[in-house]
């Protein structure tokens, strides 16, 4: 009896083993995966978009990631993304703080007239299927509810809500919040409190090194959305590279607390 019982717990605990490194495999990266073991803020971050094992180089010295991206970058999609994903998609009327460290090169920034995103919440729509024709052009069409962009060399903060993307037709850079220029070589330390909401009470603080430059109530995204946005960072372009050449861009210390 009791090398049965030692038996059946061996096949009982091989079987997890082998069901865990299977999980364990779905999830595995190329890309990133010899990278990842070395940032030890990494946690469960999803770096899928990850376009290749040289578009990404760790820095010791400055516990941080480089992202770099150009022309000899193989294009994703039909946009060029070199990003790290969190998956969460916080339920609507909780709030997070997310907290990211970031430096910009000033070698490879784009053109005046072009833009990049380098943080980005980003919706999508759950049970896609439950909506009319008419909602889910809609939900194709809508953008990102908050992104921080580099525009004509400045950090750019942009919202989008239901009433914004009536107003603009989804075209263009939404309500700008915030504007500033860019300190480059300069680690910035950026804190993010939402508060997720399509309604009223919805709310977003912007802070920079412990400033608060964005105090911004109402609406965060969309009627249509039944939870908030997921988080990525990096950078994510769909301009031609033939305008600007190649980009570099550091990130680190990447936390997402829970306030309520």
């Amino acid at each position: 009896m009791f090398d049965l019982k030692l038996t059946l717990s061996t096949l009982f605990l091989l079987t997890v083993t082998l069901l865990t490194a299977t999980l364990s495999a779905k999830k595995s990266y190329p890309n990133c995966d010899s990278i990842r073991p070395l940032i030890d803020w990494f946690g469960d971050l999803d770096c899928r978009k990850v376009p290749s094992a040289e578009s990404l180089t760790f820095l010791p010295e400055e516990n941080a990631v480089m992202f770099k991206i150009g022309k000899d970058v193989p294009m994703i999609s039909t946009s060029w993304k070199n990003e790290f994903r969190d998956n969460l998609r916080p339920p609507i009327e909780s709030e997070y703080n997310y907290h990211l460290e970031t430096k910009f090169y000033k070698d490879g920034v784009p053109k005046r007239d072009k833009s990049i995103v380098v943080i980005q919440w980003h919706d999508r729509k759950d049970g896609f299927d439950r909506l009319t024709p008419e909602q889910q052009e809609r939900a194709q069409r809508s953008r990102p509810p908050l992104t921080l962009r580099v525009i004509d060399h400045k950090l750019v903060v942009i919202l989008w809500n239901d009433e914004i993307f009536d107003a603009k037709g989804g075209v263009g850079n939404g309500k700008i919040l915030y504007t500033q220029d860019i300190d480059f070589g300069k680690w910035y330390n950026f804190d993010f409190d939402i508060k997720w909401s399509a309604q009223d009470s919805g709310q977003f603080k912007f802070y920079i090194d412990g400033k608060m430059v964005v105090n911004y109530k109402g609406p965060i995204g969309y009627e249509l959305d039944i939870v908030g946005s997921y988080f990525k960072f990096g950078f994510y372009t769909v301009h031609p590279f033939e305008d600007f050449g190649s980009m570099k861009i550091a990130h680190r210390n990447y936390s997402r607390t829970r306030l309520k």
